[in-house]
């Protein structure tokens, strides 16, 4: 599969959103974490190429749920230097609308702050 037919699979995935690992949405995890995420790792030295030397450690993150799915699954490209975890720092980010007609690719702003617990 190639990048664009595998997020049009996803997409065509999304409108069977089930809180529940249905079979659709294990396949919908198996595309974002493993089929997605692999291709773009696969990437990284090209897209490396395109960045400051600073940003040299460029890395792929994904997410469709811990435990239950979520409506919207991401997928992240970022620096572990500048963004150790999705609620720090900047990163490129995918999401899927949850009817399944658009991808977003973004920049994303981690900016979780606990106070108190």
């Amino acid at each position: 599969m190639t990048i664009a037919s595998t997020l049009e699979k996803i997409c065509q995935l999304q409108p069977h959103y089930s809180s529940t690992n249905t079979p659709e949405m294990k396949e919908r995890g198996y595309l974002v974490r493993t089929e997605l995420a692999g291709k773009l790792r696969e990437t990284l030295p090209a897209l490396q190429k395109a960045f400051d030397p600073l940003f040299d450690d460029l890395a792929v993150d994904s997410s469709d749920g811990i435990g239950r799915k979520t409506e919207a699954p991401w997928i992240r490209l970022f620096s572990p230097a500048m963004s150790p975890n999705p609620r720090e720092g900047f990163y490129m980010v995918i999401h899927f609308a949850a009817n399944g007609l658009a991808t977003f690719i973004t920049v994303g702003c981690g900016s979780t702050v606990l106070r108190g617990g």
